[in-house]
């Protein structure tokens, strides 16, 4: 299931933006960035959103509160990135890279 804009209104939301860079530090244009929500999220599991990426490299997007699956699409298919969490008092803006690396570093304590 896809939608393009799932947040429902009186959610928590959290801005999520930034320019979206290779490994070469060139940003990565037009690409899209799909985020699926993951179990105890504020919307249903499963529900896909589609950030676009702009011709500079910019994307913006907003997220309720929950975890999420961080796919890029690249070379004609979608690549697991990694996964994002959002949580009630967080105050963003947060770019993705940020979050990614919060979600990686909270997860290795865990072990």
């Amino acid at each position: 299931m896809q939608i393009r804009n799932p947040v429902p209104s009186g959610l928590y939301k959290v801005a999520v933006s930034g320019i979206l860079v290779g490994p070469t530090d060139q940003p990565l244009v037009n690409t899209n960035i799909r985020l699926t929500s993951e179990e105890n999220s504020s919307i249903p599991e499963g529900i896909t959103m589609i950030a676009k990426v702009d011709a500079n490299g910019l994307y913006n997007f907003y997220l309720v509160t929950g975890t999420f699956k961080v796919e890029l699409y690249i070379k004609r298919a979608y690549k697991e990135i990694g996964h994002i969490k959002i949580e009630k008092g967080d105050i963003g803006p947060f770019d993705l890279m940020t979050l990614l690396d919060k979600y990686a570093e909270e997860n290795e304590k865990k072990k």
